[in-house]
Parts: structure tokens; C-alpha cells; sequence
């Protein structure tokens, strides 16, 4: 039996090069937890708005090969990554380092 790995997370690294290394192969909500985590700094009390994360995502489309959409922040609740408290704003849910693991 394999058990998944997760990766060691480095938060200093400067945001585009983080989004390259762990953004690879995931889905759009996949990469809006990620972008939230570095935000946050994988911090789950600290609470980020969405048009920050949108004005992130939006600087680096090549990198993320996607357009923002606000959908994502759904899926990512249905999934129990992030959570909202209050309308606009998200932080991360204990559970959100799973998107990483192959």
C-alpha cells in the first residue's frame, strides 16, 4: 500500500515561482487554494480577500494556463479547502495541503 506524499511547502519563495512548482497538472480550484495558501502563508486563521486573489491570478494567466473564475471559489468550499465566514473573504481549511499530494 502506497501512502501519498505531500510535499514540503515553501512559502518564501516569491509567489510566481511558487505557483510554478506546485500549480503543475492541478485544477482551477486546486490553484485557487494554492495561491489562497500563499497569501495566507498557509496560515488558516488569516482571512484573504477574493479580489486580492483574483488580482494575483490575473498577473500570472501564462503561468496558471487559465482565467480566473469566480467558480473555483466554490468548488474549493465544496471540497473543504477554504472556508468564508464573511461575503469576499477566504482562508484555509485544515485539509488543504491534500490538493498536493500525488
Amino acid at each position: 500500500m502506497r501512502i501519498p506524499q505531500t510535499p514540503r511547502i515553501d512559502f518564501g519563495k516569491p509567489i510566481r515561482p511558487y505557483m510554478k512548482t506546485y500549480a503543475k497538472g492541478l485544477s482551477g480550484p486546486k490553484k485557487f487554494v494554492l495561491l489562497l495558501s500563499w497569501l495566507a502563508k498557509g496560515d488558516p486563521k488569516r482571512e484573504i480577500a477574493l479580489n486580492e486573489i483574483e488580482k494575483h491570478w490575473n498577473r500570472m494567466t501564462s503561468i496558471l494556463d487559465m482565467a480566473f473564475n469566480r467558480f473555483f471559489s466554490s468548488q474549493a468550499k465544496d471540497n473543504d479547502w477554504v472556508e468564508s465566514k464573511k461575503k469576499g473573504f477566504y482562508h484555509l481549511r485544515p485539509g488543504w495541503k491534500s490538493l498536493l499530494e500525488r
